[in-house]
């Protein structure tokens, strides 16, 4: 039979039934709640649960989910961090490239003003070049973007393309530092390779345009492919050195500059002779 020390200890353990406790102190046998359990061990039987006691196996069965949740919401608050710290240094390279061009994108400056360690940033990019590249990859998207957006929007095809390619001039003038690195300015062949990519993305959108346009008659009948390249040129070319310049191109430069560039891209292409009463006036940059 169990001492009045061992009984008193056993009734102090919640999870025993009052039966067990009665037959625990009158001598018989005690129920085993748990395999190999040879005694009552409060400091292994007993874990609290807001407040309340549970059973060995609720209890562990609890555990298990708790952890399982609490490794879960580390990994996506890890996820969320790595993401953060990306974008940043992406934002951080896009603003150094806007005020000094390619040479202005130092590992060192980076990494201050995106507050992490110089090692820190070979962690999310192989080099610098690696890390410029993504910049202008993702630039490069975002003025493809809204060269889609106007092409896939409605009218004839001549205003279109009078629309995309003003568009283009005025938002190259919203930041010609930056313009100037993705257009012209020497650079690594990594980077040079990408910026042939950025204009083979804009050409493959001014392309479709020209599909559209030579079966309605608007445009010359030649390839697509071999318009579209001459277009992304002719529309780039004119404003290398506006946007070399140290000073900012003033609006009215710019103005004039959109719509010659733009009309002349238009007629480039435009299927016989006569002036383009179609095109209306270009659409303002938002």
């Amino acid at each position: 039979a169990f001492s009045g020390r061992q009984a008193s200890t056993l009734e102090e353990t919640p999870f025993q039934s009052n039966r067990l406790v009665a037959e625990t102190a009158s001598g018989a046998p005690a129920a085993t709640p748990v395999s190999g359990w040879t005694g009552p061990k409060r400091s292994s039987l007993r874990i609290p649960h807001h407040g309340r006691a549970l059973t060995g196996l609720r209890n562990e069965s609890r555990f298990r989910f708790s952890e399982d949740w609490f490794t879960m919401a580390l990994a996506r608050l890890r996820q969320q961090q790595i993401e953060d710290t990306f974008n940043r240094l992406i934002r951080t390279t896009r603003d150094l490239i806007a005020e000094g061009g390619w040479t202005a994108a130092q590992i060192t400056v980076i990494a201050s003003r995106a507050g992490v360690a110089t090692g820190s940033v070979y962690r999310y990019f192989d080099s610098k070049v690696d890390l410029c590249v993504q910049v202008l990859a993702q630039v490069s998207q975002r003025e493809a973007d809204v060269a889609a957006a106007i092409i896939d929007s409605s009218g004839d095809a001549t205003t279109r393309l009078h629309d995309v390619v003003a568009m283009f001039v005025r938002r190259a003038a919203r930041q010609p530092r930056l313009a100037y690195a993705l257009i012209a300015e020497p650079c690594e062949p990594a980077l040079d390779e990408a910026r042939l990519q950025y204009r083979d993305a804009l050409a493959r959108q001014i392309a479709r345009l020209i599909d559209e346009g030579t079966q309605r008659g608007e445009f010359v009948d030649l390839p697509s492919d071999v318009l579209s390249t001459c277009i992304t040129g002719a529309m780039m070319e004119p404003l290398v050195r506006p946007l070399a310049r140290a000073s900012r191109p003033q609006k009215a430069e710019i103005e004039t500059l959109a719509e010659q560039v733009a009309t002349a891209c238009a007629r480039m292409v435009r299927a016989g002779p006569g002036r383009l009463t179609a095109v209306r006036k270009a659409r303002r940059p938002s």
